[in-house]
């Protein structure tokens, strides 16, 4: 088996080369790399342990060569133990689930010394000692399932049990530290949802952490409570993340909750063959500098290291609410409607000149651009960009869970839609898709979580830009594929999602204002080398 370890070097708002503190731990991800699932989930338990095993002897095999890098905590993929797996049920998937206790409520127990000592943990007694004999902790998703009985639980399902995806995590020594249920499921019915977020928070010798799954990374409940209330600022992500274009794709995505919300994400992802939607892309993102893996590394997986500073207790999130701005008067004034990727609302403007001020709104909430293109842009290029501005309920199909959002979107179209474009024509010049400068900002947006992204086609190209309470600065954007302001607001959600909240129009007054530097995200990745 080929591993893949990609040295990459962190590039701050200058080009200095951080040293290891000793306030810092060496994390590292490795993320999988899996064909289209092919095997049938109808399966006796001792199979579904064969099966799993296959997978785990590839595990351990990372965790070695990881624990010769000097790593403390590693992190792998969501469904990375089952994913060769199609067409789980409710019945079928139960062969695949451990019962993991909640090490809260037990003594502590190394499950790698005292095997048997609960019921359906053969995997976790592997997993132990994994963590053991290498002398690392590992983050590992599997499955949990335990036993109710209707007449006494008015919840238990009418099969008489509760499967959930979960995450474990067990200490260098092998002890289990903790177990994180999904809160927020995205198409698994075989699985339940507890019925509250299920905050999975351990303390380490080299800091503070908690875990949560894919999905979760959307809610309040789920990602914010965890960082305002619990006052966790590392967080270990396993997902098989759903690229949906323009917001929701992994490595712009996650690296925009890590700088805004200043944490430190450190994000396991899998990549299936042939899938257009599970496409990879993992990171060890942080406040102040980014790392991905490729989307394109070896036969099996890639693996990342980076030393990771904690963050101080000084520097907290801070999410101000946007200023009341004046929407300029805009320079196109025909507004188009646009309905992308069968999903998201938008109205829309197009950039007709050379240099220029746009506005849209949609449903109260504003966007403007202040802009100017390279001088050598083609007049009437193939290629045009579009301001679109979005305020919407989004609900994901089969799942009970909205994501209310509001937005700002800068992209490329062709002539023929109004559709973000994923590649570029490759009679497109580098000088039809540069801004010499822009600054694009939020106008009546009600929510003070806002996310930025700025993303380019162009590969190992590095440009620093400004983002202060919804609003975006740059020049010299190179290939701009997309700049995004995601604002969510949680307290639209719902009661499920989104819990008590002081965001809204009136909670500004104790958030202090903030400038954050942020670097210019790349849409193709640089590549490592391979050690046999």
């Amino acid at each position: 088996m080929y591993l893949v370890l990609a040295l990459l070097f962190v590039q701050l708002t200058t080009t200095t080369i951080l040293a290891r503190e000793t306030s810092s731990f060496t994390a590292a991800i490795y993320e999988v790399n899996v064909a289209m699932p092919d095997r049938l989930s109808n399966v006796s338990r001792t199979q579904a342990i064969s099966m799993m095993r296959g997978r785990l002897a590839k595990y351990s095999v990372v965790a070695k060569d990881t624990a010769k890098l000097n790593v403390d905590i590693m992190v792998f993929p969501e469904y990375g133990l089952f994913a060769e797996v199609k067409d789980l049920t409710r019945n079928s998937v139960t062969n695949f689930l451990d019962s993991i206790p909640d090490p809260t409520k037990i003594e502590p127990w190394i499950p790698c010394d005292n095997p048997g000592l609960y019921p359906n943990t053969e995997i976790q007694e592997s997993l132990s000692c994994m963590a053991k004999e290498n002398g690392i902790y590992i983050v590992v998703n599997l499955g949990d399932k335990h036993n109710c009985n209707p007449n006494d639980d008015l919840n238990c399902p009418a099969d008489g049990r509760y499967q959930y995806n979960t995450n474990v995590v067990y200490s260098s020594n092998g002890t289990l530290v903790a177990r994180y249920h999904k809160k927020h499921l995205f198409y698994e019915p075989y699985f339940n949802s507890p019925p509250t977020a299920d905050y999975a928070v351990f303390d380490t010798p080299f800091g503070r952490f908690a875990t949560i799954v894919c999905f979760d990374i959307l809610f309040k409940d789920t990602l914010i409570d965890l960082i305002e209330k619990h006052k966790v600022r590392n967080i270990l992500f396993p997902n098989l993340w759903v690229d949906i274009p323009p917001f929701f794709l992994s490595i712009p995505f996650h690296r925009s909750i890590a700088k805004a919300a200043k944490i430190n994400l450190i994000s396991a992802n899998m990549k299936i063959e042939g899938n257009q939607y599970n496409r990879g892309g993992s990171g060890l993102y942080t406040p102040r500098f980014k790392v991905y893996t490729t989307t394109r590394m070896g036969k099996h997986g890639s693996l990342l290291k980076l030393d990771v500073r904690n963050l101080k207790d000084d520097d907290v999130p801070s999410f101000p609410l946007p200023p009341k701005r004046k929407l300029p008067k805009s320079d196109n004034p025909q507004v188009k409607s646009t309905f992308m990727y069968k999903l998201l609302n938008f109205s829309t403007v197009t950039l007709l000149k050379q240099k220029g001020v746009v506005s849209v709104c949609e449903q109260g909430a504003c966007c403007a651009l202040e802009y100017e293109f390279h001088p050598k842009r083609t007049p009437k290029s193939e290629v045009n960009y579009i301001l679109a501005a979005g305020n919407q309920e989004i609900f994901f199909s089969n799942n009970k869970d909205a994501v209310n959002t509001q937005s700002c979107v800068l992209c490329p179209v062709n002539n023929e839609t109004l559709q973000c474009l994923q590649t570029l024509p490759e009679n497109v010049t580098d000088e039809d898709t540069i801004f010499r400068t822009l600054k694009m900002y939020t106008v009546n947006f009600n929510t003070r979580y806002l996310f930025p992204q700025l993303n380019s086609f162009k590969a190992n190209t590095t440009i620093q830009c400004t983002h202060s309470k919804g609003q975006i600065e740059a020049s010299n954007v190179p290939r701009l594929y997309s700049a995004i302001i995601l604002g969510r607001v949680y307290y639209s959600d719902g009661p499920t999602s989104a819990g008590p909240t002081s965001d809204g129009p009136n909670s500004a007054a104790s958030y202090t204002y903030t400038v954050s530097v942020c670097t210019l995200v790349m849409m193709t990745f640089i590549l490592g080398y391979l050690i046999v």
